[in-house]
């Protein structure tokens, strides 16, 4: 699990944290990587995701 201060350059208000964390199936194979911001106030925004598996075919965005 990733958890950094977000920098200012993101457009967030100050104190917004990034939070990412990777993604596993049951098989424990690593599936994907998945980020998204938490607000001063405590609220989550929108899961981004930045790579992922599908049918074992890798996919980034």
């Amino acid at each position: 699990m990733y958890e950094k201060p977000t920098p200012s350059y993101r457009g967030h208000p100050a104190g917004t944290i990034t939070i990412g964390f990777e993604c596993y199936d049951v098989a424990g194979r690593y599936i994907g990587l998945v980020f998204y911001y938490k607000h001063p106030d405590g609220q989550l925004g929108e899961p981004s995701p930045k790579e992922f598996l599908v049918d074992d075919v890798w996919h980034w965005v």
